[in-house]
C-alpha cells in the first residue's frame, strides 16, 4: 500500500511538471514590446502617434533655436538698434515657444522648462508688453506652483 501511494504521488508530480513545461513554452513565444533607452517597455509603441520620439528633430530644432537666440545676444550688445532688438525678441520668443511643454509634451523636463522660462523672461525684459511672452511665462509659473517647487531665478 505504501508503494502504491508513493507511486501515485510521484506520477502526479511528474504530470504536473510536464504541464508546467507546456505552459512555459506557450507563454515564452509572446513578443515583448520594444525597450526604450531608459530600459522601460512602452506598451503603446505599436499604436499610431504613440511612438517614442525622444530622438526627434523637434528637440534638436528647439535646442538650435535656443542656441541661436543666446548667440544673437552678442550681436545685440554691439548694435542696440530697434531692428536688432526686434530680431532678438523674435529669436527668444521662437526658442521659448519651441521649448515650452505646451508646444511639445516631450519637453516636460526640468532643463527645457527652465530654458524656456529664461527665454520668456528675456523677451519681457526687452518688451514688457509682449502678450505671448506673458502667457508663456504665466503657464510655466503655474506649473511650478502646481507641483510646489520654487520658481528658478
Amino acid at each position: 500500500m505504501k508503494y502504491l501511494t508513493l507511486l501515485t504521488i510521484i506520477l502526479v508530480f511528474i504530470a504536473g511538471c510536464s504541464k508546467m513545461e507546456e505552459k512555459k513554452e506557450t507563454t515564452g513565444n509572446k513578443t515583448m514590446p520594444p525597450v526604450t533607452k531608459d530600459g522601460m517597455n512602452n506598451p503603446h509603441s505599436d499604436m499610431p502617434g504613440m511612438q517614442n520620439n525622444s530622438d526627434s528633430k523637434g528637440n534638436e530644432q528647439a535646442l538650435k533655436l535656443s542656441q541661436e537666440a543666446f548667440e544673437f545676444e552678442k550681436i545685440y550688445e554691439k548694435n542696440k538698434d530697434e531692428k536688432t532688438k526686434k530680431q532678438l525678441i523674435e529669436k527668444h520668443l521662437a526658442a521659448a515657444k519651441e521649448l515650452s511643454p505646451s508646444t511639445n509634451p516631450e519637453h516636460m523636463n526640468k532643463e527645457t522648462i527652465r530654458t524656456s522660462l529664461k527665454h520668456f523672461k528675456r523677451v519681457l525684459e526687452l518688451e514688457p508688453d509682449n502678450a505671448d511672452a506673458k502667457a508663456g511665462k504665466e503657464e510655466i509659473v503655474q506649473m511650478y506652483e502646481m507641483i510646489g517647487v520654487p520658481l528658478p531665478e
